[in-house]
């Protein structure tokens, strides 16, 4: 790990060209492709710093096209530092060349804004096609009777369907009164984004912890953190903050004699009269077992 730096450009989306080497971090094996896990500018802005494998010893750095200069690159092949010239805040491809084989992924670097408002609710879709008619189920007790709808369009005929096992008699219900047919709601929302399926063996994962929220009063200081599960490294960090200053975002340990730890700690105050809360987030990175 680059235990010394404080990332401020965070790994976004993963790229790589032909065959993805699958070992694990340390190695330099002969003709593998690059693999780039993590990137990092420094607090002048002035270098940049890449944490992968299969770098080779003499390797060439691109940033948005352009072929990044004072490239330095540590025996075992998997960390590398480059000069970083000037660029406006936004997302730009990096690119890891080892001979003609290339590695790389899009980063962003300066300040990332926080998430916009939702969007409106989009048309509702077309109707989808019918599907194949299904198995008969068991028979359910009698419901109430409902008014008449309208006569729909004749669909096409279905194939027919295995039999079903006879189903038990439902006890009969009481008759309801008629009620009115409704109009049909609107769609709703899209739900949120299921937990990342298992990954195949060898492939490099990916996630986001988001630390628990830390409240201040009036004249507060306070850190929060937040840590990789077991098994993933942390490979950079960051915060969300509101009525508090923050004074450090950085990789643990808190302390230099302290052990390394998959933690990133965030330091933030309040004045006189201030209240605020905040909270610390990890990207934590694995190669899947």
């Amino acid at each position: 790990m680059l235990s010394n730096i404080r990332p401020v450009i965070v790994c976004a989306v993963l790229l790589t060209f032909g065959t993805v080497a699958t070992q694990a971090l340390g190695g330099e094996p002969a003709n593998k492709q690059p693999v780039v896990i993590a990137a990092a500018a420094s607090a002048d802005q002035a270098s940049i710093y890449i944490e992968g494998m299969n770098f080779g010893l003499d390797p060439q750095v691109f940033l948005a096209g352009a072929p990044l200069g004072g490239v330095l690159v540590n025996a075992a092949g998997t960390q590398i530092i480059a000069n970083l010239p000037s660029f406006q805040p936004g997302s730009y491809a990096l690119t890891v060349s080892a001979g003609k084989l290339i590695g790389g992924m899009d980063i962003t670097i300066g300040a990332v804004g926080l998430t916009g408002d939702k969007g409106e609710q989009g048309e509702p879709g077309e109707r989808g096609p019918q599907g194949d008619q299904g198995v008969q189920g068991e028979t359910g007790a009698v419901g109430a009777t409902g008014a008449t709808g309208a006569t729909g369009d004749t669909g096409p005929k279905g194939d027919q369907g295995d039999p079903g096992t006879d189903g038990t008699n439902g006890t009969n219900g009481t008759n309801g009164t008629d009620g009115a047919q409704g109009l049909q709601g609107p769609a709703g929302p899209t739900g949120p984004q299921g937990p990342p399926g298992p990954a195949a063996p060898g492939t490099l994962q990916s996630m986001r912890v988001q630390g628990p929220t830390v409240g201040l009063g009036g004249d507060g200081f306070a850190h929060a953190s937040a840590t990789c599960p077991a098994g993933w490294t942390l490979t950079g960090g960051g915060f969300r903050a509101a009525g508090v200053t923050i004074l450090e975002s950085f990789q643990g340990p808190r302390n230099l004699n302290d052990p390394a730890v998959d933690t990133w700690f965030v330091a933030g105050a309040t004045g006189f009269l201030g209240a605020g809360a905040f909270d610390a987030w990890a990207t934590c990175a694995r190669i899947a077992p």
